[in-house]
Order: structure tokens, then C-alpha cells, then sequence
């Protein structure tokens, strides 16, 4: 597994321009590894992060509340890889769909990159870092708003 990096300093997250914060956003994060979860959360500082250890748990979350701009999960996961998860959402959640963005781990096969090579999902790549980060869920929220109008 590629380690999960932060910002160095907190400065470097402080002087950030909010310039995509219009509004508060709504992420939800699919990742067994807690630390990814607390990363985002730290990243996105002032934004409503929410967390689900595994695909099973953020669809148990969505049946409560989907309300979500954006949904990064994972590609890799034991019981549910990313792509099955993209399936359920697209079956149960279709306007959530184009809001998942996939986060892209060395547990990745080749099969996996081979198959992320035919999709449409926008991903981001462990170590996270912020630009990449912030300009996917951006977009995410971008179609999210348009789906509300």
C-alpha cells in the first residue's frame, strides 16, 4: 500500500485560497483504511467529510442520507472493488454516479488499470495530495449542483 501523505505544514494549508468553496461540500470517502478518511478530512478543512469503512457501509450510509456532492472510493476492497461499487451506485443511485471519483492505491493489478483505462470514473492517486484532490471533487460538485437545478 502507497503511504498516505498530508500537506507538510500547516501553513501550507492555511494559506490556501478557498476558491472552490463557494458552499460547504458534502464528501462521502470509501476507504477500509481509516487514516485515508482522516486525510481527506484534514485536506478539505471546513467541508462536511463523511466516512465508511467499507462499499457496503457507504451504500448502508446513502440509504440514510444521499445527499453527497462528491463519493471517493476506493478502487481496491476486499468484498466490493470500486468498479462493483460504480455498478450498485449507477442500479440504486444513478444521479450520484457521475460524483464518484476513485482513489487509486499500489494495490492496483493490472487487470484493474486495464478496466480504469475503459471507464469514465475520474480518479485520484494515493499518496493523496490536494490540487489533484480538490480539482476532482470540484468537478464532482460542479455536476452535483446541475443535477439540483
Amino acid at each position: 500500500m502507497l503511504p498516505i501523505t498530508a500537506p507538510s505544514g500547516r501553513d501550507e494549508l492555511a494559506e490556501r485560497p478557498a476558491r472552490y468553496a463557494v458552499r460547504r461540500w458534502r464528501v462521502l470517502v470509501v476507504d477500509r483504511n481509516a487514516l485515508v478518511g482522516a486525510v481527506v478530512t484534514r485536506m478539505l478543512k471546513g467541508h462536511e467529510i463523511s466516512t465508511a469503512r467499507s462499499e457496503e457501509a457507504a451504500l448502508a450510509a446513502l440509504a440514510l442520507d444521499d445527499d453527497v456532492d462528491a463519493i471517493l472510493c476506493s478502487l481496491a476492497a476486499p468484498e466490493m472493488s470500486g468498479f462493483e461499487f460504480a455498478e450498485v451506485l449507477s442500479e440504486r443511485y444513478p444521479r450520484l454516479r457521475p460524483r464518484l471519483v476513485f482513489m487509486l492505491g499500489a494495490a492496483s493489478t493490472p487487470e484493474m488499470l486495464d478496466r480504469l483505462a475503459r471507464t469514465d470514473v475520474p480518479r485520484v492517486v494515493k499518496p493523496l495530495r490536494y490540487a489533484p484532490l480538490v480539482t476532482q471533487i470540484a468537478m464532482a460538485v460542479a455536476i452535483s449542483a446541475t443535477s439540483r437545478a
